[in-house]
């Protein structure tokens, strides 16, 4: 079983590394580019990154540069990719629309690329059923399609920046993705996760310190595509239901609910504490779910779930297996 205090202490690491890097960019933002957002902006991202690869990397899981398992292939393909795309997107003579080109590339390649060489891939060429092939490309365009749409709402709608911000709640899906993917039989494919939640704590505690929480918005691509990357893993390497993993990924849609200008006289703490509570709600569901279903597989054979044993599952899933 993975261990709560070193857990605990590679999140606090990971929250640590994410806060001073950005504090650190912004201050000198503030001093050599006063007025200009560029600098604040690469703070967010490379802190959320930095914070990100220093939790897993305490965490002691931190996977090699062979790209052989999908995990090498997140994080050193996938999340450099979006890292790169989304520091191009803070530069103003860079055309926004390339960026957006770049970043409709990215999400319809995750699911290829972090399912390079394994057998979902590999039988979508031959000849033979056709099933699964078909369910493999139809939930990776239904995957590219829910990161674009989670990834353009929450970046373009000014009013889920100033009702919620962004980090805070890509923060709680983060966590509860984590929690998940261990509940459905992989403790290290979740633990992955574990630092990006931390992160994007880190970082929106400095945004609140600054009073500027919706300048953070440039962190929401890379941490949409880290959650979804996490997301495709558990569902194709363990156990996690495909319905799940897509409540999880669209899950911060819910928090434009209290923008609608119906509700626009609503205070502003009533609005931030109305999309908290109504992400929360997906995020639990699933949560339960994974845990009852946690339950029922760590009993005995022909033992009741309603008397669960105490012992937890056998063996977590390996990678791959």
């Amino acid at each position: 079983m993975p261990d709560p205090i070193h857990i605990s202490i590679a999140m606090a690491a990971a929250a640590l590394v994410a806060a001073a890097m950005a504090g650190v960019v912004w201050l000198a933002g503030r001093r050599f580019a006063p007025g200009s957002n560029v600098l604040p902006s690469v703070g967010w991202l490379l802190g959320i990154a930095a914070g990100h690869y220093v939790g897993v990397w305490w965490l002691g899981l931190l996977p090699n540069l062979q790209l052989a398992e999908a995990s090498s292939r997140m994080f050193w393909m996938v999340l450099p990719a979006v890292l790169v795309v989304e520091l191009l997107g803070v530069v103003p003579k860079v055309p926004q629309a390339l960026v957006w080109l770049l970043r409709a590339a990215l999400a319809l390649t995750v699911t290829r690329v972090l399912l390079h060489g394994s057998t979902y891939v590999a039988n979508s060429g031959s000849g033979g059923d056709s099933a699964q092939p078909m369910s493999f490309w139809v939930l990776a365009l239904l995957v590219a399609g829910g990161l674009l749409l989670v990834w353009v709402a929450v970046r373009s709608s000014t009013p889920l920046r100033s009702a919620c911000p962004a980090p805070l709640v890509l923060s709680a899906v983060a966590l509860a993705s984590s929690i998940a993917i261990m509940l459905s039989g992989y403790a290290t494919g979740g633990q992955l996760g574990l630092p990006l939640a931390a992160s994007l704590a880190g970082v929106f505690a400095i945004a609140l310190w600054r009073g500027k929480v919706s300048d953070a918005t440039p962190t929401v691509g890379y941490a949409v595509i880290a959650i979804g990357s996490l997301l495709i893993i558990g569902h194709y390497f363990a156990e996690l239901k495909a319905p799940h993993a897509l409540l999880l990924a669209a899950s911060p849609l819910v928090a434009l609910v209290p923008t609608v200008p119906v509700l626009g006289r609503v205070p502003r703490w009533g609005r931030v504490a109305g999309s908290l509570a109504l992400v929360l709600v997906p995020l639990a569901l699933v949560l339960q779910q994974a845990g009852q279903t946690f339950v029922e597989r760590s009993a005995p054979t022909g033992q009741s779930s309603s008397t669960p044993s105490q012992a937890s599952v056998s063996d977590y899933m390996s990678f791959g297996k």
